[in-house]
């Protein structure tokens, strides 16, 4: 990725969505349980990057101790839900076979999340200072943050919808 030096801003004409999935292994020798877990991501970002339809924008994938979290950007909530619950699409059976394979109970080896945040004009403000394309830049594209987008209140107030 090339960096772009200098001060970048992302100009949010729309709502978006800012979706976060990921996991935590609990018990690491319960391999045979979080091993499916881990693999089913990157299959489903590939699916979801090859169908501009799908309304899936970007990723980042995060990895930690016992922790993957993938950042994602998304058009709306309803694309994200369409996703989610298409049979013909990754997603559902992977989450189907989660489900029988492991499931949400007392002592299970994997633990599993998601927080959806919608993300509305003049309620988001970032700035990439030499940096590569990333998070809601690299989803939305960016725009230098100068004149009118100068400071963190401008860039909130700049992209405030008409009242």
């Amino acid at each position: 990725m090339s960096i772009r030096f200098g001060r970048h801003t992302v100009a949010l004409q729309a709502p978006c969505v800012l979706f976060l999935i990921g996991m935590r292994v609990n018990r690491w020798r319960a391999t045979r349980e979080w091993v499916p877990v881990v693999k089913s991501m990157g299959p489903m970002i590939a699916e979801l990057s090859a169908d501009p339809d799908s309304g899936f924008l970007a990723a980042e994938t995060w990895v930690g101790w016992r922790r993957i979290l993938v950042q994602q950007y998304w058009r709306s909530t309803d694309d994200l839900i369409r996703y989610a619950g298409d049979s013909g699409q990754l997603h559902r059976p992977a989450w189907t076979a989660f489900m029988r394979n492991v499931g949400i109970a007392d002592g299970a080896s994997v633990g599993i999340f998601h927080e959806t945040i919608e993300l509305r004009p003049g309620q988001v403000e970032c700035i990439y200072g030499n940096m590569p394309a990333f998070g809601l830049g690299r989803a939305l594209g960016t725009t230098p943050a100068t004149g009118h987008r100068k400071t963190a209140a401008d860039r909130l107030l700049a992209d405030q919808p008409p009242a």
